[in-house]
């Protein structure tokens, strides 16, 4: 998007760190609407979900040293809810 003209060099962090919790929000997505999915729990888990990201919103929360153990963590935590 630099090269295209789209946006400045010193946006360019910005945009980059944006597309990276993009991501990261959509992996999570998938990550509880699988497990969701996969234990037929679909209603607790959109439920769960919103109320997780509500407050981790809010709140802030743990911050993982890598996107695998963040991933991990929030795995586990859908995994606690259903049990």
């Amino acid at each position: 998007i630099y090269r295209d003209n789209i946006i400045d060099k010193d946006k360019m962090e910005s945009c980059a760190y944006g597309i990276q919790i993009t991501i990261a929000n959509m992996i999570n997505f998938i990550i509880a609407f699988g497990i969701g999915i996969l234990s037929k729990s679909l209603t607790e888990i959109t439920l769960f979900y919103g109320v997780f990201v509500s407050l981790r919103f809010f709140c802030g929360g743990y911050h993982a040293k890598s996107y695998g153990r963040c991933f991990s963590l929030f795995a586990l935590t859908c995994l606690i809810y259903l049990a």
